[in-house]
């Protein structure tokens, strides 16, 4: 099993039309055991919008998605070879 650790944060970026708004989405994956899970292919997706964006674990299970539009909802799904796919519908990036 695959358990993932995500951490959100927010951030303000100017663009030519005003404010933008980004979430950042960063965490590790792990087993059962807590061993780090290298190569692990992690997506997020908008399921507002249908955009994707995929990353991988590094050697340290870790993994990160630095610029996510705020909102969503978003569905997390994490697969690695040897593991049952783990996903998490409703993920909401929101800025308070």
């Amino acid at each position: 099993m695959i358990t993932p650790s995500p951490t959100r944060s927010g951030q303000f970026e100017k663009g030519p039309s005003g404010y933008c708004i980004y979430a950042s989405v960063h965490g590790t994956v792990t087993d059962t055991t807590g061993a780090a899970i290298p190569g692990a292919a992690v997506s997020m997706v908008n399921t507002g919008t249908g955009i994707a964006t995929r990353t991988a674990t590094d050697i340290h299970g870790y993994n990160s998605f630095p610029q996510l539009q705020i909102g969503g909802p978003y569905t997390t799904t994490v697969t690695s070879s040897g593991f049952q796919t783990f996903s998490s519908t409703g993920l909401m990036l929101n800025v308070f």
